[in-house]
């Protein structure tokens, strides 16, 4: 059983990157950034929400610096690009406090 087709749990929001098509999951029901809750960092985030409404943004803050290559393009935000190695997928894997506080407020009294 997957947590997108779990229907004794009314109220889910499933957070994960951009899915690859081969993983054929069902559309997402919002795509948020950061930068959308006061955090300058750029990182498309897609939601899957049942029974929650979309999260608003709280605060709209720059992107953040962002990472130049060699060649002169940007390659996204900078803070993902020079996570250390050893805690990469960890440090990437994290919810930006921004994000966590607007579900707390948003959905909190669902």
């Amino acid at each position: 059983m997957n947590l997108l087709d779990c229907s004794n749990i009314p109220l889910r929001a499933i957070e994960n990157p951009i899915p690859h098509k081969y993983a054929k999951l069902p559309a997402y029901s919002q795509i948020i950034h950061p930068f959308y809750f006061g955090e300058e960092a750029d990182k498309t985030t897609c939601l899957w929400l049942v029974g929650l409404p979309p999260l608003m943004a709280t605060y709209i803050a720059p992107k953040g610096k962002r990472y130049i290559t060699k060649d002169g393009r940007s390659n996204g935000s900078y803070w993902y690009q020079i996570l250390s190695m050893k805690d990469r997928s960890k440090n990437r894997a994290r919810t930006f406090k921004g994000i966590a506080e607007a579900m707390a407020e948003q959905w909190g009294n669902q």
